[in-house]
């Protein structure tokens, strides 16, 4: 979780997604971003 003050392109610039983002209405810079990362790494001629 990340607040928008911090630095949510730091993440994205490190693979991690953006999920979801609570919005704070009264201060924005308040508002809380959600990542993820999937850890599994894909193995050659398996799908998952």
């Amino acid at each position: 979780m990340e607040i928008a003050f911090q630095a949510p392109g730091f993440y994205e610039g490190c693979s991690f997604e953006l999920e979801f983002v609570r919005e704070n209405k009264s201060d924005p810079r308040l508002s809380k971003y959600f990542y993820i990362k999937s850890l599994r790494r894909p193995v050659a001629g398996i799908e998952s």
